[in-house]
């Protein structure tokens, strides 16, 4: 067993898994800490029986995990017709590298500063997927720890966190950077701070953009990327991302790009997912003006290829796709999707650069 980044352990398991040893695999994944996420290789495992899929259904029902096959692996039907919506079929993300100034290596650094944990995977995931498939060195970035109630504590306050490190793994990020705040809430309230914390609506935006700075600076980072104006749909943490992670890019020079969707599409494609009952409690007149719209839009990049990596970041959030919250629904059926029907919707994902004079989708390449 090997672990990354301190908060997610990767599990190898070789050979066969029957009913003579299953328990040994059971008694040997429970020894690992309850509050790390964890990424289990099946690469190399040969056989794997009812029972061994027992125990497997039930880590998968405990904790946070992503699963590892190799191409064509026959374990991959039976995982699917397990219920299994965390497999993947690429090699197990490697540890970070050593560290090389890009001019020496040809290969960038990119930051992703991002709100919550899984917001790093539906707006950027495929895109940070195929950055770390190319050799780049990836780091996601968040603002919040995903957890809104002041009562929260211990394991429960680190839950969405260790989920963020479980995505991460399945993208190939080399590193997770929390900076430190609890989540600000969404509604027409502000909340007050929690004890011991700080919501990230309530932080000045120089605070945040100086911590931001600080890593971007450490990192060396070749690319920021952030959000658009609007937050996309508004959420105070989001357009705070976008105020934060301007600021961050004024005070280093980096490069900075906005993630976001085209506004067109995501109005017709609400109201389809409000008769499905797919979404609640969204404001159609929000909607009307989230994002950006198809004019501003300077990059669409490809991402079919990294589908299932996308995919397999997404499963990792389960309290987001087994919870109760309003996108839930959505969630756990796009985490569900076969790889090709995901790609087909989720294969391609969208970037403004404010430093462009562009009115039209000019580039698949984010390095121009």
């Amino acid at each position: 067993m090997a672990q990354l980044d301190g908060h997610v352990t990767t599990a190898t398991i070789t050979g066969e898994i029957d009913v003579t040893n299953a328990d040994d695999l059971a008694g040997s994944l429970g020894e690992i800490p309850g509050e790390q996420a964890l990424v289990l290789d099946l690469s190399t495992l040969s056989y794997l029986d009812s029972a061994g899929f027992a125990v497997l259904d039930r880590i998968l029902s405990e904790r946070p995990v992503v699963v590892v096959l190799a191409p064509g692996s026959k374990l991959r039907r039976a995982a699917t017709l397990m219920g299994c919506t965390t497999t993947m079929t690429s090699p197990r993300p490697k540890p970070p590298r050593e560290r090389r100034p890009c001019h020496d290596r040809g290969m960038a650094t990119i930051v992703a500063f991002h709100a919550h944990p899984d917001d790093e995977v539906l707006l950027t995931g495929g895109t940070l997927a195929r950055f770390a498939a190319e050799g780049h060195r990836v780091v996601i970035v968040v603002a919040c720890d995903g957890i809104v109630r002041p009562e929260a504590t211990g394991p429960a306050l680190r839950a969405r966190l260790d989920e963020l490190h479980a995505s991460a793994a399945a993208l190939g990020v080399a590193r997770v950077e929390h900076l430190g705040y609890a989540d600000t809430g969404h509604g027409s309230r502000l909340s007050a701070d929690p004890p011991g914390r700080t919501r990230f609506g309530n932080a000045p935006v120089d605070e945040s953009a100086g911590k931001l700075a600080d890593l971007l600076r450490a990192e060396d980072a070749d690319l920021l990327l952030s959000y658009d104006p609007s937050g996309g749909y508004g959420h105070r943490d989001h357009v705070r991302v976008h105020q934060v992670g301007a600021r961050a890019a004024e005070l280093t020079g980096v490069r900075v790009l906005e993630a976001t969707l085209p506004r067109e599409p995501v109005v017709r494609l609400f109201h389809a997912l409000r008769v499905l009952r797919l979404v609640r409690r969204y404001d159609p007149q929000v909607i009307a003006t989230s994002y950006s719209p198809r004019s501003a839009i300077t990059h669409r990049i490809d991402v079919r290829r990294y589908a299932t990596h996308k995919r397999a970041a997404l499963a990792a959030h389960r309290s987001q796709t087994h919870g109760t919250g309003r996108a839930a629904p959505l969630f756990r059926a796009l985490a569900a999707l076969p790889a090709p029907i995901f790609g087909l919707l989720l294969g391609r994902e969208w970037f403004v650069d404010p430093a462009s004079g562009s009115t039209r989708t000019t580039s698949d390449n984010l390095s121009h």
